[in-house]
């Protein structure tokens, strides 16, 4: 009876540990070809390297590593020209002139809460503070783009010899951002300023998950978000939506016209869901199996 126990402990042990060993990582297979997806976290901080060896191992043995962005292939000067033209607005406007008055109290209200100052932002367009507003208080936190799990990777592919092939380019994502609407714009900003999925904490549990490759928990916090933001519906088809089917079709193409496994690094957020990469790929004759 005690043997019988001991063993049965000992396979709810393995089964416990298997539940939490894998990562946010899958192998997707079609005859010969094979492409590694990892959802990526797009800032970090030091104290959350290394990351799992699994990953290490699958940039080694692929030939090629392709990503959403890669900042390096950019000429840094021209990319922040592009940036603060796309970014300001016109000569003489300011936020508080583009926003509803509602709109722009919370934003006094919660730039003032966090410590920064809106004056260095006030002739910038909602979306371009909305994000800075996020960047600025993850930066506190040390959290950072630079430390991000794409960045790293990039990193080592370079210093592996790899090639690195950007899917779109931080031009196309900034058009992206800029071809907001007024009402996005704002609805756009206001999401950001009251959502506590921005929130250190919920990053935090984001990562935990990340961590785990509960893909599944995951999901569910980010589809959350759109649930809970039905104005942005249209928004976020362009932000996920159409992107993962693009990105899916850039990933396909490129592994049918060359030689050797491929890995793909995008965020997280893209790999989920019915339209989510993963799924996209699967439609295209892929079997699937996270690691």
């Amino acid at each position: 009876m005690k043997k019988r126990l001991l063993k049965l402990c000992v396979i709810l042990l393995f089964i416990n540990f298997s539940l939490y060993s894998k990562n946010f990582l899958w192998e997707m297979k079609k005859q010969d070809k094979t492409i590694y997806l990892l959802g990526s976290v797009h800032v970090l901080r030091q104290d959350y390297y290394p990351l799992p060896q699994k990953i290490y191992e699958v940039l080694k043995k692929s030939s090629t590593l392709l990503v959403e962005a890669d900042m390096s292939q950019s000429n840094p000067l021209k990319l922040m020209e592009f940036t603060l033209k796309k970014s300001q607005l016109q000569e003489g406007v300011e936020i508080k002139d583009v926003i509803s008055k509602d709109c722009y109290k919370q934003l006094t209200e919660k730039f003032k809460e966090q410590g920064l100052n809106l004056e260095d932002f006030k002739n910038y367009k909602p979306w371009y503070i909305a994000s800075m507003y996020v960047s600025m208080n993850l930066l506190k936190e040390g959290f950072s783009p630079n430390l991000g799990i794409d960045n790293h990777l990039i990193e080592k592919a370079k210093k592996e010899g790899k090639e690195i092939v950007e899917l779109e380019g931080a031009v196309f994502q900034l058009n992206l951002l800029a071809s907001m609407n007024k009402e996005e714009n704002e609805e756009f900003l206001i999401s950001t300023l009251n959502d506590e999925s921005n929130s250190i904490e919920s990053l935090k549990i984001l990562l935990d998950l990340w961590k785990k490759g509960d893909n599944k928990k995951m999901e569910e916090m980010i589809f959350n978000f759109r649930k809970k933001n039905p104005k942005l519906k249209k928004l976020f088809y362009k932000l996920f939506d159409e992107r993962n089917v693009n990105m899916s079709k850039k990933i396909i193409e490129f592994r049918n016209n060359n030689q050797g496994d491929i890995m793909v690094v995008t965020g997280a957020a893209h790999m989920l869901g019915e339209n989510g990469i993963i799924e996209l790929i699967k439609k295209a004759g892929y079997s699937s199996k996270q690691l």
